[in-house]
């Protein structure tokens, strides 16, 4: 029995899993591993011209635990919450674009429900590198950021007004983005120089408009200024160095590059979280601060133990045992047997369903 079988977009139902990416024009669009929604449902048949696609067969005994941990009725729980968190984000957004006035009353909702869903962290880490769609990117990646930043607070042991203040800094690191023109926030290639330049600024209309808020705590505003700043100077807008930088924004920080490389992007689609945490772990660390990126790196670790994981070759495996100095190749368990995928060179882990 075939682990993949092929449907045309109008067979599909609600709870079926992609097993492949989707790309059209060169653009990937949805990666495999995604769970098909209604939503979804609709926009594949009307708005992209496939013949078909392909999904994990739900009936074939070795996808069994795959589809019992996406049907568990606490990630089921905290998918519901956080698509609703993510809407009420992009009003916020809107408002702010139309006003340019941040409504803080929005954002202490919606952070205080999201600090609510941290109680139970597990399905919210897996909610956050779920590939989401492209079109709600930005605001997705305001809560996901949000959350990341607060769990980085509690994992710190900070105390409760300070992990608070930390959710309101990722909930709003980004919204000066709302006053950077679409078609360069958008643009599916890279960026022209000038166009870089462009994007850059949303650090500083983000800090403009959060420090217009009455009696938010500077912190926020300072993190939301200075999250692109980096340990050796290198980042933006100030070049500033790590002495100078304070702890919210090197939270806040870590969370963002997180997310983002984790996410599907208009100019690429999303990247194995496993591969994102060996980058900031070797090739992002000296940019990061130190004792902060290795507790998150080892926080997350945790939680990725028992996840499953679908390979190159479209099979699936269970995380058994990372090894922190070989991240992107842990041992798995496939098909009864353990493998050890530093030994296996042909087969390479392509996510974390």
């Amino acid at each position: 029995m075939e682990l993949i079988t092929k449907l045309n977009p109008s067979d599909l139902k609600p709870g079926m899993i992609l097993a492949k990416d989707i790309i059209i024009n060169g653009i990937k669009l949805l990666n495999g591993g995604i769970e098909i929604t209604p939503v979804l449902i609709e926009k594949l048949k009307t708005n992209y011209p496939l013949n078909y696609i392909y999904i994990y067969d739900e009936n074939n005994p070795e996808n069994k635990k795959l589809f019992e941990n996406r049907n568990s009725v606490r990630l089921k729980k905290s998918q519901k919450k956080f698509k609703v968190l993510s809407t009420a984000t992009e009003n916020i957004f809107k408002k702010t674009k139309e006003n340019d006035l941040i409504d803080m009353i929005d954002v202490r909702n919606i952070c205080d429900s999201m600090l609510k869903e941290l109680n139970d962290s597990g399905p919210v880490i897996k909610n956050i590198i779920e590939g989401q769609q492209i079109d709600e990117y930005l605001f997705r990646h305001s809560l996901n950021v949000s959350s990341l930043s607060a769990l980085i607070g509690k994992w710190l042991k900070l105390d409760n007004q300070d992990i608070i203040l930390l959710s309101y800094s990722g909930m709003l690191h980004d919204i000066g983005k709302c006053k950077i023109p679409s078609k360069i926030l958008n643009k599916p290639g890279a960026f022209l120089p000038e166009e870089r330049a462009i994007c850059n600024t949303h650090a500083q209309y983000s800090y403009e408009l959060v420090k217009k808020i009455p009696f938010l705590d500077k912190s926020v505003a300072l993190a939301v200024l200075l999250h692109h700043e980096r340990e050796d100077g290198s980042g933006y807008p100030l070049g500033i160095k790590s002495d100078k930088i304070p702890l919210f924004a090197k939270i806040v920080a870590i969370a963002d590059i997180f997310d983002a490389m984790t996410s599907n992007r208009v100019y690429r689609g999303k990247l194995c979280p496993l591969d994102v945490l060996d980058s900031i772990k070797y090739e992002i660390f000296g940019k990061l601060d130190p004792a902060i990126a290795s507790l998150f790196i080892n926080n997350i670790l945790n939680y990725y133990i028992g996840e499953i994981v679908q390979l190159n070759t479209g099979e699936l495996g269970k995380i058994i045992k990372i090894d922190i100095n070989n991240i992107p190749n842990p041992w798995i368990e496939m098909n009864g047997k353990l493998i050890d995928l530093a030994k296996e060179k042909n087969l390479i882990i392509r996510d974390i369903l």
